[in-house]
């Protein structure tokens, strides 16, 4: 029964990220086709996560007072009313085209602060009766949403050389879609209450962390901030300077064809995930590696090269991502849409500030984001590494 549930959710997170992140690499392209600056282009890169900061902290908390078929219901409106929104910004004048993206994707950030939430909680409330079954539930969440990831840029770089209104036309298209699945296909469950979690803890014998647990929420959300500090970096700020004559020069379809990479990689990793295990090591070490990938694309020119350090990138930023978004739902004993929320808000603070940063440090020099960027992951991994020492606990003999 439990999996029949899941078996709803999984197309929608597809859907999700498919749609979102075509949208938000068609905007990054067009606004450098219409002559924007790279802080501009940052903005516009930024508008859906200074949203995100936010909203999923705010709707997330919201979702846990309904059924998370009525809060998905509402942010599937939300996305078709604004895929309609966005065909009529590409068909305007280019002096309204820098405002008509940004409010766009700004309001992307609030419709989507209710989706991730909603579903994230939704997986974690039907997977949890066995700790194995909880972690199958989060890693193929995470599969099918980082499979749409990684076809969106690439259909983006194609609907962008071809054309941008049948992208449009699409998503509304996958959207309408996702309503008419959640409408006839999504059970009207409201979330479990507090006794149910206790019991569900007592049945698995969960670990009490309450004397380290601030440290390890931070360990946790340092994890989930450099996933979308990189993951954005890479679909605006390196879709960006793609595109630029003084950058790489390249087609849409070939910065499309690179990108999908970055989404294989990713996606390799949740596939494999679930026969590895999730460790606050884990996340120690793939700081460790997107540093030094970081580093590689600044110096890279070659296609084939870039591509293959984009999947590498990808492989162990899905495993930051997997790996903190497991741990923090399994130990949470309640209100899992406003825990969600609060990991999607510290998504939103990547999100908009990368794009935003990298196109104001782009004005010196476009290579430098690259470097300043790989320089703050290295110093995550020494804050990470002086806060796992301090945590009393042995790593080895806990189920983590």
């Amino acid at each position: 029964m439990e999996v029949r549930k899941l078996r709803v959710i999984y197309p929608l997170a597809f859907i999700g990220d498919l749609t979102l992140s075509m949208l938000l690499v068609l905007s990054v392209l067009y606004g450098t086709k219409m002559g924007l600056s790279t802080i501009e282009v940052g903005l516009i890169g930024g508008a859906y996560g200074f949203a995100y900061i936010f909203m999923p902290a705010i709707l997330g908390r919201f979702s846990d007072n309904f059924s998370r078929k009525t809060s998905l219901m509402i942010a599937i409106s939300g996305q078709m009313i604004l895929a309609l929104f966005f065909l009529f910004i590409i068909t305007q004048t280019s002096d309204f085209i820098f405002y008509g993206l940004f409010l766009v994707l700004f309001l992307y950030g609030i419709v989507y602060g209710f989706f991730w939430p909603s579903i994230e909680a939704y997986v974690s409330e039907n997977a949890e009766h066995s700790s194995k079954e909880h972690e199958k539930g989060i890693g193929n969440f995470c599969i099918s949403w980082s499979i749409g990831f990684a076809i969106g840029p690439f259909l983006a770089g194609i609907f962008y050389d071809f054309n941008m209104v049948l992208a449009l036309i699409l998503a509304f298209t996958l959207y309408t879609s996702a309503f008419c699945l959640i409408l006839f296909k999504m059970p009207k469950i409201k979330p479990k209450n507090k006794d149910q979690f206790i019991e569900f803890n007592k049945l698995n014998n969960q670990v009490n962390l309450n004397s380290n647990s601030k440290k390890i929420l931070v360990l946790l959300l340092m994890g989930v901030m450099i996933y979308a500090t990189v993951s954005k970096t890479l679909l605006s700020y390196f879709t960006n300077y793609a595109a630029l004559p003084e950058g790489l020069n390249w087609t849409g379809t070939l910065i499309g064809q690179v990108m999908f990479f970055f989404g294989l990689g990713r996606t390799f990793y949740f596939i494999i995930a679930r026969y590895l295990k999730n460790s606050f090591t884990a996340l120690t070490q793939s700081f460790l590696v997107i540093g030094l990938c970081l580093i590689a694309l600044a110096l890279l020119y070659p296609p084939i090269l870039i591509g293959v350090i984009l999947f590498i990138t990808g492989f162990f930023v899905g495993r930051t991502y997997l790996v903190s978004l497991e741990l923090l739902l399994k130990y949470e004993q309640e209100k899992k849409g406003a825990k969600a929320g609060i990991f999607e808000s510290i998504v939103g603070i990547g999100s908009a500030l990368s794009p935003l940063f990298a196109g104001m440090i782009a004005t010196i020099n476009l290579k430098m984001p690259y470097f300043i960027f790989a320089s703050i992951v290295f110093v995550f991994v020494i804050v990470h590494l002086f806060l796992k020492k301090n945590i009393q606990f042995e790593e080895n003999k806990k189920n983590y």
